[in-house]
C-alpha cells in the first residue's frame, strides 16, 4: 500500500495510522487478496460497475453494519425486558406491604423477588416457572394434537417404528433445506405430515424468538445430537471425524473438507474438555447453504449464529445418535421443546441477550441501595441464594446435566422410591379429599362436579373423554412422558446422564406404572382438568362479567394477570369473551387462544400462557404436585448441586408432597382468606383426611396379609398419621414424638421408642438403608467367625435380619397386589430358613401382640392363612 492510501484512510477515518496500525491494514488487505484469489478475481475485476476490491469492501461494511443492528436490537429488547421486571418487582412488593403492614421493606422485595420467578402464594403475575411450563406443554401440546389428527394415531406410537422415525426426520430436513416443500421424499406420507407439523412447531417459536429481538436463522433451530462424552473417547479419532463427516449434509456444511474440520472440533472438544456442551457443538459458517441462487446471501445473516448440525437423512442421525448418544433421538425429539422453552422463557423474561440481562437484573439487586440490602442476604431460610441458582442453572444448564454427584444420588432415590412405593396408590386415595376441599374453597368450583369426579373412572385414570381432554393440553403431560420413559429410557427431565441413572429411571417408572400409581394420578389430573376447563368455559361462553365470576376462582385468574380491566389495551378477560375460544362440549380449548405479536411487547406473557398457566396451578393444587419452591423447601434452599443439597433432599425424600400440601393450601387459603377461613379448611380436611387415612390403614393390613385393627386408641394414633391432614406439619409433629402425644391423649399406653429407629426417620430412607446395608457388609463376616468358635451363638438371628433388610430393598417388592405373596414366600420363608427357632419365637410374639392391640387371636388374616405351603419345609 502507498503512503497515498494510508493518508486517504486517516481522512476518511480520522484515525492516525501508525506502525500497528498499518501492519494491521496490510494484513486486511493480504487476506482479502487471498480471498478474491480463490475466487479467481484480482482487485481490478469488474463485479457489476465496481471492480472486485470495492464490491469486497463493500460486503464487509454492510455485514459489519447488520451485525452491530443486531446486538443493538439485542441489547435493547434485554433493556425494555429489564425494565418491566424492576417495575414488576416494585409492584408486587408493594401489594405484599400492604397485605401484611409488619413486613420490613428488605422481607417484602426478597418475597417479590422469589414470586416473580417461582409459582408461589405471592405471585401475581405469570412467573418465570409458569412461563416456561406453559411455553412446554403449549408448543408440544399443539404439535402433539396437530400430528395426531395429520396422522391418525398417537405420534409416539408412530415413531416407535424406526422406519418411520428414520423417515420423518429425513422429511424434517428436508424441509430445512426448503421451507416450502410439498412432496414426501419418502413417499412415506404420515412423515411427510409428522415433519410438517414438526417443522411448522419449530418455525412459530423461531418466529417467536425473531419478535423478541432474538435475529437468528432458522436452521439454528435443527435437532441436536446429545453427545456422550464416554462413548466419544473410547473410539478412535479418525474413525470419528470419517464417520461424522460422511454422514453430515454437504449442501449445508460444504465439502468434504470442511466436514472434516467441523468432526475434528467436536472430538477435540469432547476429549480435551472436561464438560463440553452439546449445545455448543456444531457449525457456524454452513457454506454449502450459500451456493444456489435461491439461497439467503451470506451479508443477510445474523453473524453470532448458534452452532448447529444437519445431516444427510434421518436414518444416518439415528444413527450416529445410536453409536455417540447415551440418549434416543426419539428423546432428542421431544427434548426440542423442552430446551426452546428454557430458551425462550428466557428471552420472553429477560430479552434476547438474556444472559446479559440475568447479570444485569442480579447486580442491580444486590448492589442498589433502595432494596436495603434485601439481595445481598440469602434471606431467611436460603431461598433468595436458591433462586439466584435456579436462574444460573436455567442459564447454563450444562452445570446440572454434568453433575456425577447429582446422577448418583438422583439414581440411588429412584431405587429407593422402587422399593418403597409399591403400594403408594393405597395411599394415594387421600388424594379425593384434597381435591374436593382445595377445588371448592381455595378454585369456588362446583361441588356436584368435585363429588362425582370420586366415582369417574376409565382405562387411563378417567372417563375416555376427560383423559383425552387433559392429554390434548398436555395437562396430561405425565402421560407422553411417561410413554418416553417406558419406552426410551427417559427420566422426568427428558434427559439422562448415564446407564445407571437410566436403569433406575426404567425400574422407577416401571414400579409406578404396574402399581397403578401413574394409572390413579393421571386420571385424577384429568378429572381436576376437566372440571376446571368445564367450569372456566361455561362462564365465557355466558360471558359473565369478571366483576360477577366466583370471588376465589377470580382470584386464581388474577394471580397468573387475568384481569377484567386494563389499562391500553383489551383486558385478558375481554379477550376471552371475544374470541370464545371453546370446544365442541363448551370447555375451554386453549390452542385456540390467538396469540398475537404485541401481547409478548416489553416482555409480557400471552393471554394462552397465563390461563393454561392458571389452569395447570389449579390442577396442580387439586392433584398435589410439587412445584419447584416447593423442591428447593425439600432441600432447605440448599445448593442441589452439591453435597448438602444432596444429602438433605435424600434425608427429606418423599416430603415434597406434605410441604406443598401445608403451602399450597393452608398458607394460601391464610393470606387469601385469613385466619377463620384456614381453621375451618383444616377441620374439614382433618376430618376427612383421617377418616380416609383409616381405611387406607385397614387395606394396607389387609393388603399386607394381617389382622386389621381393632376400634381402639391406637387405631386413632395410626389414621390421624396416615391422613396426615396437616401436610409438613403433621410429619414434624410425628418425629418429634407426637404418635406418644396421642396416646396420652386417647388414653392409651405410650410406647418407647430406641434412638436408633428415631435416628432412621429423621436420616430418611435412603441413608436408613444405606446404614443397614452397611451393618450387614460389616456385621455378617465378623459374626459368622464367632460362630465358628461359638455353638451357641445366636448368629441366626443376625442372618434373619440381613436377609429382611436385602429384602426389602427388592425394587417392586412392596406392590400392594403381590405384597401379601411377597411377605409368604419370600420374607417369612428366609425368616424360616435362617433362623427356625428365632422364627417361631417371632411368631409367638406376634400372636400376643394381636391379641393385644387388634383383639385376634392371629397376627395374619384368614387369606394369608389360606395360602398353600407351596416351598420345600414351608410351615
Amino acid at each position: 500500500m502507498s503512503k497515498k492510501c494510508f493518508d486517504d484512510y486517516t481522512k476518511a477515518t480520522g484515525q492516525i495510522v501508525d506502525d500497528v496500525k498499518k501492519e494491521e491494514l496490510l494484513q486486511k488487505v493480504r487476506s482479502t487478496k487471498e480471498k478474491l484469489r480463490i475466487e479467481g478475481k484480482d482487485f481490478e475485476t469488474n463485479v457489476g460497475d465496481k471492480n472486485a476490491l470495492q464490491d469486497k469492501l463493500d460486503k464487509d461494511y454492510r455485514l459489519k453494519t447488520k451485525n452491530e443492528v443486531d446486538n443493538a436490537i439485542r441489547r435493547l429488547s434485554t433493556e425494555t425486558q429489564l425494565k418491566t421486571r424492576f417495575e414488576e418487582l416494585d409492584a408486587i412488593a408493594e401489594k405484599i406491604s400492604q397485605s401484611d403492614k409488619k413486613l420490613t421493606k428488605q422481607r417484602a422485595y426478597q418475597r417479590a423477588f422469589i414470586g416473580m420467578i417461582y409459582n408461589t402464594n405471592d405471585t401475581t403475575d405469570i412467573p418465570l416457572e409458569s412461563i416456561e411450563n406453559s411455553l412446554f406443554k403449549n408448543s408440544l401440546g399443539e404439535f402433539l394434537a396437530k400430528s395426531t389428527k395429520q396422522i391418525g394415531e398417537d405420534p409416539i406410537n408412530f415413531i416407535q417404528n424406526q422406519k418411520n422415525f428414520d423417515d420423518m426426520l429425513t422429511e424434517f430436513f428436508t424441509f430445512f433445506r426448503n421451507p416450502n416443500n410439498v412432496n414426501s421424499v419418502t413417499k412415506n406420507i404420515n412423515a411427510y405430515k409428522m415433519a410438517k407439523e414438526f417443522f411448522d412447531a419449530k418455525y412459530k417459536l423461531f418466529e417467536r424468538r425473531k419478535q423478541s429481538g432474538d435475529n437468528n436463522i432458522l436452521l439454528d433451530q435443527n435437532l441436536k445430537v446429545r453427545w456422550s462424552q464416554a462413548k466419544i473417547g473410547k473410539i478412535n479419532k479418525d474413525e470419528f471425524v470419517n464417520e461424522i463427516a460422511e454422514s453430515l449434509d454437504q449442501n449445508v456444511h460444504g465439502d468434504l473438507a470442511s466436514r472434516t474440520e467441523i468432526a475434528n472440533k467436536i472430538y477435540d472438544n469432547y476429549t480435551q474438555k472436561s464438560t463440553p456442551d452439546w449445545r455448543e457443538q456444531g457449525d457456524t459458517n454452513l457454506k454449502g447453504i450459500f451456493d444456489s441462487n435461491e439461497a439467503t446471501p451470506l451479508d443477510a445473516m445474523p453473524q453470532d449464529r448458534v452452532p448447529s448440525l444437519t445431516f444427510k437423512d434421518g436414518a444416518t442421525f439415528n444413527a450416529v445418535s445410536r453409536k455417540f448418544s447415551d440418549v434416543d433421538s426419539r428423546v432428542l425429539l421431544m427434548n426440542y421443546f423442552n430446551e426452546t422453552a428454557r430458551e425462550l422463557s428466557l428471552v420472553q423474561f429477560f430479552g434476547a441477550d438474556y444472559r446479559n440481562g440475568v447479570r444485569r437484573f442480579i447486580d442491580e439487586l444486590e448492589k442498589n441501595s433502595k432494596y436495603e440490602n434485601a439481595f445481598r442476604t440469602k434471606g431467611r431460610l436460603g431461598e433468595v441464594d436458591a433462586v439466584k441458582r435456579y436462574l444460573d442453572r436455567k442459564v447454563n444448564p450444562i452445570i446440572a446435566e454434568t453433575s456425577k454427584l447429582a446422577s448418583g444420588f438422583t439414581t440411588l432415590r429412584n431405587f429407593e422410591a422402587a422399593a418403597k412405593l409399591g403400594s403408594a396408590t393405597i395411599t394415594a386415595l387421600m388424594d379425593s379429599p384434597v381435591m374436593i376441599i382445595a377445588g371448592k374453597r381455595l378454585f369456588g368450583l362446583p361441588t356436584s362436579e368435585l363429588l362425582s369426579s370420586i366415582f369417574k373412572f376409565g382405562k387411563n385414570g378417567a372417563p375416555a373423554d376427560t383423559a383425552e381432554y387433559a392429554r390434548y393440553m398436555l395437562e396430561g403431560v405425565e402421560s407422553y412422558l411417561g410413554a418416553l420413559q417406558e419406552r426410551f429410557n427417559v427420566s422426568d427431565s427428558l434427559t439422562n446422564f448415564g446407564k445407571a441413572e437410566g436403569v433406575s429411571v426404567r425400574t422407577a417408572h416401571a414400579v409406578f406404572k404396574f402399581s397403578g400409581l401413574n394409572w390413579w394420578t393421571e386420571g385424577r389430573k384429568a378429572m381436576a382438568a376437566g372440571i376446571y376447563g368445564k367450569e372456566l368455559g361455561r362462564l365465557i361462553k355466558e360471558r359473565v362479567p369478571f366483576e360477577n365470576l366466583n370471588p376465589k376462582f377470580r382470584t386464581q385468574l388474577e394471580k397468573f394477570g387475568i384481569r377484567g380491566k386494563r389499562k391500553g389495551g383489551e383486558a385478558e378477560w375481554t379477550k376471552l369473551l371475544r374470541e370464545q375460544p371453546l370446544d365442541e362440549k363448551g370447555r375451554l380449548d386453549p390452542y385456540a387462544i390467538r396469540e398475537d405479536t404485541f401481547e409478548f411487547a416489553y416482555g409480557k406473557s400471552s393471554v394462552r400462557q397465563k390461563v393454561t398457566s392458571a389452569m395447570n396451578d389449579a390442577t396442580d393444587t387439586m392433584v398435589m404436585t410439587p412445584s419447584q419452591f416447593d423442591v428447593d423447601s425439600a432441600a432447605l434452599f440448599n445448593d442441589p448441586l452439591g453435597v448438602g443439597g444432596q444429602v438433605i433432599k435424600s434425608m427429606t425424600q418423599f416430603k415434597a408432597h406434605p410441604i406443598s400440601l401445608f403451602r399450597k393450601v393452608y398458607m394460601r387459603m391464610y393470606k387469601e382468606e385469613g385466619l377463620k377461613s384456614t381453621i375451618s379448611t383444616a377441620a374439614a380436611l382433618s376430618a376427612t383426611l383421617t377418616f380416609m387415612g383409616a381405611l387406607v390403614l385397614q387395606l394396607k393390613q389387609y393388603l399386607a396379609g394381617k389382622t386389621p385393627y381393632k376400634n381402639n386408641n391406637e387405631f386413632y394414633v395410626q389414621a390421624i398419621k396416615q391422613g396426615g391432614s396437616l401436610g409438613i406439619v403433621s410429619d414434624l409433629f410425628m418425629l418429634a414424638g407426637g404418635e406418644n402425644i396421642l396416646r396420652a391423649v386417647f388414653g392409651g399406653e405410650t410406647k418407647y421408642q430406641s434412638s436408633d429407629r428415631t435416628a432412621s426417620n429423621i436420616l430418611g430412607p435412603l441413608f436408613a438403608d444405606f446404614i443397614k446395608v452397611s451393618s450387614v457388609v460389616t456385621d455378617v463376616p465378623v459374626q459368622g467367625l464367632k460362630f465358628l468358635y461359638d455353638e451357641d451363638y445366636n448368629f441366626q438371628k443376625l442372618m434373619r435380619s440381613s436377609s429382611k433388610t436385602i429384602l426389602d430393598l427388592v425394587p417392586a417388592q412392596s406392590l400392594w397386589y403381590t405384597k401379601m405373596l411377597y411377605r409368604k414366600y419370600v420374607h417369612e420363608y428366609f425368616a424360616q430358613l435362617v433362623d427356625p427357632k428365632g422364627y417361631r419365637k417371632r411368631e409367638k410374639n406376634l400372636r400376643k401382640f394381636a391379641r393385644k392391640t387388634k383383639d385376634q387371636n392371629k397376627y395374619n388374616n384368614f387369606i394369608y392363612e389360606s395360602l398353600p405351603n407351596i416351598l420345600p419345609n414351608q410351615r
